[in-house]
């Protein structure tokens, strides 16, 4: 029988360290590896209101933009879970490695679009309408009278659109820098351009290190445990908190099964950021053109300069945020102040890429570890260290699962049949009900198999034809059928004839022309055996013989009525073992004398 390990003493080489001698290679990888892909952002609007003005030779200018922008962030990344099968065992510590690595996805990562109205806004003193032709403004001078009226607007300006496509920097990486783009816009005046407004600038999003909020930065969650305990935590069996300064990066969350664990472990990652510091420089550079051109520049309209901080600030996204989290993990740690520095948490939204205002719920994602991956009692770290497969149920295909076979039978879970009777393992247990740890399991001599394959005999009955002999002494030492109580159809059972003499392979063993179980040979050899102490006098055994004797004559001629008056007549001789006793019977001991009755009674039926 091929060398098995049962649960109890596995346990204990477990605990010894010692399972790894004693173990098959697996027949199934041991790693797991599983990894969801996410999106982290968020959109928000901002409110745009800026100027700028500028005057000579009496003539005073005012540009000013206004209106609102959507900025959204749109963040791919891949968060992958990696355990060692070979680690779920009940009680055991098992090592999760959780990988971040942001993607650069279809999706535009940010987008900032700002529609707003542009105001020009010229005032001409009376003196300059005078002296105008001795300025560098003579050609413009019959404008000038007008030009006090001016007050244009362009509506539905595109004032700045920014989209990038990229993959969000960690630790090291260099910052991403996303060029503004705009339209050119032209304002006229009395048929006439009077200046033209482009967009200029751009948007960085940089790393930001570790240590911006006591250890957290890069990419950050925090990771809870469910059915499990959790070792060594940040908040120790509560949380722990996980940090990503590299793409690709590792962190490593322990926790330890429980010693009589459920079907699965489960492990949350809520919140899920990537912080970014973000800034920008983004103006409207504005131009006189044609015969306006004569005027001085009025510059650029700064819309954003630095850190973006105090813009989110002012659309309170900041509070938005450190309210999410607070929500989420008790507290606000500081996330609300980062923002306004410029250190912006990319949040995993619930809903994806939910609006700030108004305050969205923190999403989470949460993988599964499934502890026992085919259900069949056994924890895959078991199966492994067992040499089973740990996704097949059955790995010796016997019909019984792996953890019946450990946990209930004490089979070997990797052995078909356990016994090496020819019978598999479960048709053993569920079709014959015989014991797979015992290749003969009713001690008749015949394996369960031969019984079952070979004979048809019934493997839970040792006397499978009820004869007096068992079914492999049938088989092996008399050559007799053990499912035909009388072999040679002599009216003898085999156990019999075996007891007492005859051949149960020869209908007629003495060869006299009458059948065994006709001729009184059998019982006379049963009263020779017995001692002559358990006869009422030295002469009955001899009596008994005679009359015995005397029937076989009869029988021999043919008078079978006159022989069964003869038995019948010796019956009353050996009738005395009932609730009273018969002074007349020749044999006093009672399980003799029932013996030979039973054998006459025996005879006379089969002269009937």
């Amino acid at each position: 029988m091929p060398f098995f390990v049962s649960r109890r003493f596995y346990t204990l080489l477990v605990a010894l360290g010692l399972v790894a001698a004693l173990a098959a290679p697996a027949a199934a990888d041991t790693p797991a590896s599983e990894t969801i892909h996410v999106e982290l952002g968020f959109s928000t609007e901002l409110d745009i209101n800026e100027s700028v003005s500028d005057g000579l030779l009496g003539v005073d200018f005012e540009f000013s933009v206004e209106g609102t922008g959507e900025l959204t962030v749109d963040l791919g990344a891949d968060i992958t879970i990696t355990y060692d099968r070979e680690d779920l065992l009940p009680g055991g510590l098992v090592p999760v490695e959780v990988t971040f690595t942001p993607t650069d996805d279809a999706s535009v990562e940010l987008l900032m679009d700002v529609t707003a109205d542009l105001v020009a806004d010229i005032d001409v003193s009376p003196a300059t309408y005078i002296g105008c032709i001795f300025t560098p403004l003579a050609p413009i001078c019959p404008l000038l009278a007008v030009m006090d009226t001016i007050d244009e607007e362009l509506r539905a300006f595109q004032l700045a659109g920014v989209s990038g496509n990229f993959a969000a920097p960690l630790g090291a990486d260099p910052a991403v820098v996303i060029p503004a783009s705009g339209d050119t816009a032209a304002l006229s005046f009395a048929g006439l351009d009077l200046l033209s407004a482009q967009v200029a600038g751009d948007i960085t999003l940089g790393p930001v290190a570790s240590g911006v909020l006591d250890g957290l930065g890069g990419a950050a969650t925090v990771a809870t445990i469910e059915d499990a305990t959790l070792v060594g935590g940040e908040l120790p069996g509560i949380a722990d908190v996980l940090e990503w300064q590299a793409s690709g990066s590792a962190q490593t969350v322990t926790l330890q099964i429980p010693a009589t664990p459920g079907g699965t472990v489960g492990i949350d990652l809520q919140p899920i950021y990537h912080w970014l510091s973000a800034a920008a420089s983004i103006a409207i550079d504005i131009d006189f053109e044609g015969v306006f051109s004569l005027l001085p520049d009025p510059g650029n309209i700064t819309v954003f300069s630095g850190s973006l901080g105090q813009v989110l600030v002012d659309e309170g996204v900041d509070q938005q945020i450190g309210d999410a989290v607070a929500a989420a993990i008790g507290f606000d740690p500081g996330f609300a102040a980062q923002v306004a520095a410029g250190n912006v948490p990319i949040p995993l939204t619930d809903p994806v890429i939910s609006t700030f205002p108004p305050n969205p719920v923190l999403g989470g994602i949460g993988f599964t570890i499934d502890l026992d991956a085919d259900d069949d009692g056994l924890l895959d770290g078991e199966e492994i260290a067992l040499g089973l497969n740990p996704d097949d149920d059955d790995s010796d295909d016997d019909g019984l699962t792996d953890g019946d076979e450990v946990d209930i039978h004490g089979t070997d879970p990797l052995d078909p049949d356990s016994d090496d009777d020819g019978l598999s393992d479960g048709d053993e247990v569920n079709v014959y009900g015989t014991d797979p740890l015992d290749s003969d399991s009713d001690d008749d001599g015949l394996s369960d198999g031969e019984e079952v394959n070979v004979h048809g005999t019934d493997p839970l009955d040792p006397d499978s034809d009820d004869d007096g002999l068992s079914d492999g002494d049938e088989v092996n030492v008399y050559g007799t059928d053990p499912l035909d109580a009388d072999t040679d159809d002599d009216g003898l059972d085999d156990g019999i004839e075996v007891m007492f003499g005859t051949d149960p392979l020869d209908a007629d063993s003495d060869d006299d022309g009458i059948p065994d179980g006709q001729d009184t040979e059998f019982i006379e050899n049963a009263v020779t055996a017995l001692d002559s102490g358990v006869f009422t006098g030295r002469g009955n055994q001899t009596a008994t013989l005679d009359r015995l004797a005397a029937a076989d004559r009869a029988v021999a001629r043919g008078n079978h009525a006159q022989a069964i008056h003869m038995l019948e007549n010796l019956r009353m001789r050996i009738d005395g073992c009932g609730t009273e006793p018969d002074r007349n019977d020749w044999i006093t001991d009672c399980g003799a004398q029932v013996q030979i009755r039973d054998l006459v009674d025996l005879l006379i039926s089969n002269l009937s």
